[in-house]
């Protein structure tokens, strides 16, 4: 699986919302890169960026996932908490919707199913 890392583009003040949102997503598309290679330290770094940034449901899920992963669970079910929260009425079958398995990467597709499933066991219904 390549990285998707080098498909993330550079910040620039002329980008207008559009591309923020393209940042952002490409910060946490490079985050779950991260996650499903092991690597849930720089994973959990990247997450902690687009989630900084504007609180993406997606980003939110990876850095608990990641957190959990690293061996900080307890950090990861605050966040958990705090995103059911905000979030009322989003649970792990959403989530799981949200997960294009459609052609795509095997490593891709456990990851996913990795995040979905750690944080169903921090306390996401």
């Amino acid at each position: 699986m390549q990285s998707v890392a080098r498909w993330c583009p550079r910040p620039s003040s002329r980008r207008g919302l559009e591309d923020r949102e393209t940042l952002l997503r490409a910060r946490a598309l490079a985050g779950m890169n991260e996650f499903m290679h092991g690597n849930y330290a720089v994973a959990i770094q990247r997450a902690r960026l687009a989630t900084a940034a504007a609180k993406v449901l997606f980003s939110t899920l990876l850095l608990a996932a990641a957190l959990a992963q690293d061996g900080r669970r307890d950090e990861a079910r605050q966040i958990v908490e705090e995103f059911k929260q905000r979030n009322p009425g989003f649970d792990s079958a959403r989530a799981s919707a949200g997960c294009s398995t459609t052609n795509a990467d095997l490593k891709f597709v456990e990851g996913s199913f990795r995040i979905v499933a750690t944080v169903r066991e921090l306390g996401l219904p």
